[in-house]
């Protein structure tokens, strides 16, 4: 674990040219899911356009919406300086779990997979990482020259594509290599967003508790608890015998808009977008479309209660999902797409980070960022459907301040953390628990009534909501509190 600080500079000096190179004439880019052919795209010098094979589904992107969706995956430092297109036809690239390759081009697709042994849950004990880290190779901490179709991640925090192998190493992907997990590490050790991969951490288990669908995650110390990392199991990759096709799309992506528009976004109009695509999907019941609605509600109240002032429009995606074995009478093309809400990601209380004390809500709730009582959520859920609207986002209120109040009663020596760096951890759970106490008063919640919830209680949630048995319950022993470990050291 001791090599997150060349993880950093590995990844943050991954850049390309930017210069826009001139389209040639009509010519076609090879489209592969995971490893299995699906069609070709082309540009038609007005819009992209999407030619599926006959024995592949239909692509569940609008040809006028593919040159967003696209620019949508790239890292946020390149995605709006270049032409999409161009990019393509020089050079392979591997975006989540598409490859896309010029014609001619020999790039070996990749499948995407988790098995039972290379699932993070199963190399994790009371929420941490108990596997190890294989070092970056020379050609990734020396050369800075990568090959194009290594995994490209959008986003601007430090992150890296990684991989678990079945004795529990975390690997970086390579162009060969599986992409299945996202390694988020430290920004720096010392300075105002130290500790933040275990604020993110903590958000992630509280928001489990909160009954919030969110990925398997697991916090990675270093040896020496100087640093630690986050990572988060990717939810668009099939695991064990799951035959299905993944697709996720965020939501700057369905509503049309640049990445440099995610703070722009309106989510009146956002859901309106995904229930228009949800009622032409004939994947969705009225039953689905509702329950996508209730998750919808959830992920804003719970950026609220959370006092998360990052939840812009490319941290709201849908996942799409398909069963190509099973087709439809007349053509694989009707396959139906289901479309759900995607678990809850990058969720943190950003009003606990120093400086971001007065953070606001990324996406305006009814023209309000801030301030939003229970009457303003009230509205907001009867825009989208939602009848008990107000007593939900108390209800979240109410276990997100329990959940934080929990975790600051943990000393960071309890999660392998030291130094300098465990008491930055401290400060920001202090702060994200005396935040969403405050949070939660406004909310009509009043904690001082409630009986208070152990760490033990909010970790149970976690193993609850894994989709296997680790074979780690058991043998976790229970997290003590700060003044226990106090009186230990």
């Amino acid at each position: 674990m001791g090599g997150l600080s060349i993880i950093a500079a590995w990844e943050n000096s991954r850049t390309i040219d930017d210069t826009p190179q001139p389209l040639p004439g009509k010519q076609f880019v090879d489209v592969f899911y995971q490893e299995i052919p699906w069609g070709r795209f082309y540009d038609n010098g007005l819009s992209w356009k999407m030619e599926e094979r006959p024995d592949a589904p239909a692509f569940p992107v609008a040809d006028a919406d593919i040159h967003r969706f696209l620019q949508s995956l790239f890292p946020e430092t390149e995605g709006d300086k270049h032409q999409v297109a161009s990019l393509f036809l020089s050079e392979p690239r591997r975006l989540m779990n598409l490859l896309i390759r010029p014609e001619g081009d020999k790039t070996v697709p990749v499948r995407n997979h988790i098995d039972a042994e290379s699932r993070v849950a199963r190399h994790t004990t009371r929420g941490l990482f108990v596997g190890t880290m294989v070092p970056p190779t020379a050609s990734d901490t020396q050369d800075f020259d990568p090959h194009p179709a290594e995994p490209k991640l959008s986003g601007m925090q430090p992150k890296a594509p990684v991989f678990i192998d079945r004795q529990g190493n975390v690997n970086f992907s390579s162009e060969r290599d599986p992409f299945t997990l996202l390694m988020k590490f430290n920004y720096d050790q010392r300075g105002s967003k130290a500790g933040l991969p275990v604020l993110e951490w903590a958000a992630q288990q509280v928001s489990r508790y909160a009954g919030i669908e969110t990925p398997d995650t697991a916090l990675m110390v270093d040896g020496d608890g100087s640093r630690a990392a986050l990572l988060s199991e990717r939810f668009d990759v099939p695991c064990g015998q799951d035959s299905r096709w993944l697709f996720a799309m965020d939501g700057a992506a369905l509503m049309g808009l640049p990445t440099s528009d995610k703070y722009k976004a309106n989510p009146i109009q956002l859901w309106r977008r995904m229930d228009e695509i949800a009622r032409q999907s004939k994947g969705m019941s009225d039953d689905d479309r509702q329950k996508m609605a209730e998750q919808f509600f959830d992920r804003f109240a719970l950026a609220w209660a959370m006092a998360d002032g990052d939840l812009h429009a490319k941290n709201v995606s849908v996942l799409f999902t398909c069963d190509p074995s099973a087709p439809s009478p007349k053509s694989i093309k009707s396959t139906p797409w289901k479309m759900t809400l995607s678990p809850a990601y990058d969720t943190v209380c950003t009003r606990a980070i120093p400086g971001f004390g007065d953070d606001r809500m990324a996406l305006k709730i009814n023209g309000k960022d801030d301030g939003l009582s229970l009457s303003a959520w009230e509205k907001f859920g009867g825009q989208i459907g939602i009848k008990d609207a107000g007593n939900r986002v108390a209800c979240l209120s109410e276990k997100v301040a329990l959940g934080f109040a929990a975790f600051a009663t943990v000393h960071p020596a309890q999660w392998g953390l030291d130094g300098e760096y465990a008491q930055s951890v401290s400060r920001l759970l202090d702060r994200a628990a005396t935040v969403t106490r405050e949070r939660a008063r406004y909310m009509g919640v009043h904690l001082d009534a409630l009986p208070q919830v152990s760490i033990n209680e909010v970790m149970e949630s976690r193993m609850e909501g894994l989709a296997l048995n680790t074979g780690n319950q058991d043998q976790e022993e229970p997290i003590r509190g700060k003044s226990e470990v106090d009186d230990m050291r």
